[in-house]
């Protein structure tokens, strides 16, 4: 049957095959996504059953009555489920942001790109764990902004009148041509730099320290990459020392992260703040106590 089905896919047009492909990955996507979710949710259920929960009631009894959510609160509520998604002349999927398009990756499915900018919104909601932004270290006219994994670039995009120029970090191919078309238009603000961020400096990997030695002050740094944060963060020791300097990075990814920035932050003198509220992140091997501290922010 898997043979037949085979034929008959690669005679099938060139779109018809494109269409199948990205609808195929977002319903396996889904499918390991339910999975973890489900797995979390029930091991949540059980240590709150036995006690060890108890600091995390209200966002359990939020899980319990609508189901697994990274946003333990009534503001998962607020969006819609799907939200329009358009193509360009090329193919290329994108959304209307605030009155502008912003691109995804052209492998992605209307439906995967509707989940995602959907969740994007979500976590810069006003209550989000997630929220970059706050009194304490929100962007103005003369910031630098750099954004070190900036995936789709919305952040960059929302501020783009408002910082001097923006340097956009993203060591994902599948970003970069998104990314170039949501910018075509502010080439002469935005760099796009296709490399990690890191503690060393090679053919793909740059610490922050060498692209900005000789930016004295006024950056605005949001870091949000999937647990490296810590190696991009020792790639920044002597930026941590200057004044001038903001900074929005998440502790999520790693149950360590929160202790260990913020001992960074206090003993570089930044004044900081942790994102008010918990997120749920589904994870294959979750470890206790489950909820996750968002994002520390600062200023020095």
């Amino acid at each position: 049957m898997k043979k037949l089905i085979k034929k008959i896919y690669m005679f099938l047009p060139e779109g018809f095959q494109m269409f199948i492909s990205r609808k195929y990955r977002y319903l396996s996507w889904s499918r390991r996504l339910k999975q973890d979710e489900q797995k979390n949710l029930e091991l949540i259920k059980k240590e709150y059953q036995s006690g060890k929960l108890d600091a995390f009631k209200n966002e359990i009894e939020f899980e319990t009555e609508h189901g697994f959510n990274m946003f333990p609160n009534r503001l998962s509520q607020k969006y819609p489920p799907k939200v329009k998604v358009y193509s360009d002349e090329t193919g290329l999927p994108y959304v209307e942001h605030k009155g502008k398009k912003l691109y995804f990756p052209r492998k992605y499915s209307k439906d995967m790109v509707s989940w995602n900018y959907i969740q994007l919104l979500k976590e810069q909601d006003e209550y989000s764990a997630h929220r970059y932004w706050s009194d304490i270290n929100r962007p103005d006219t003369e910031d630098i902004f750099i954004d070190v994994g900036a995936a789709e670039g919305m952040i960059a995009l929302e501020e783009i009148y408002t910082v001097k120029k923006a340097y956009l970090f993203e060591p994902e191919e599948q970003w970069i041509e998104a990314l170039e078309a949501t910018f075509s238009a502010y080439k002469d603000k935005v760099e796009i730099i296709n490399k990690f961020c890191g503690d060393h400096n090679s053919a793909d990997t740059v610490t922050l320290d060498t692209m900005f030695a000789d930016t004295v002050d006024h950056l605005c740094l949001k870091m949000d990459i999937e647990g490296a944060e810590e190696d991009a963060l020792r790639g920044a020791a002597e930026i941590l020392k200057r004044e001038n300097i903001k900074y929005a990075v998440c502790v999520y990814h790693d149950y360590k992260h929160p202790e260990m920035f913020e001992e960074l932050f206090r003993k570089n003198g930044i004044e900081y703040e942790f994102s008010e509220g918990y997120l749920l992140i589904p994870r294959t091997n979750p470890v206790f106590p489950y909820f996750n501290r968002g994002m520390i922010r600062g200023r020095k």
